[in-house]
């Protein structure tokens, strides 16, 4: 479980350092993060339930 949370950590500060300039970009950064974080909330709730 913990090597899930380390990897979205990461993967989420790589993501923040390019952070893009344009409004357009940031809201698109956006929706990958929240669709991101939601496929990994599922993967951890199937990995905790066992």
């Amino acid at each position: 479980m913990r090597s899930y949370h380390l990897a979205w950590l990461s993967f989420n500060s790589v993501l923040c350092i390019r952070k893009p300039s344009s409004s357009t970009a940031i809201l698109q950064h956006q929706q990958l993060m929240t669709r991101d974080l939601m496929l990994f909330m599922r993967i951890w709730k199937k990995s905790s339930a066992k």
